[in-house]
């Protein structure tokens, strides 16, 4: 069991996964994900570069 660790689990160089301690406040975690993200995210950009990537230029 992980005590004062964290794990981050990887894929072709990306993470997918960190593990954590149990006592760890998801909050506190929560809360670094969304501060790493950018706050200039324009969502339907984001919808339709997704789209394009699975079904191509449409």
């Amino acid at each position: 069991m992980l005590k004062d660790t964290e794990l981050l689990l990887t894929k072709n160089g990306k993470v997918v996964a960190k593990l954590t301690s149990a006592t760890t406040s998801i909050v506190d975690e929560l809360a670094g994900i969304l501060s790493a993200a950018p706050q200039d995210i324009d969502m339907k950009k984001v919808r339709k570069e997704r789209l394009e990537k699975k079904y191509g230029d449409i």
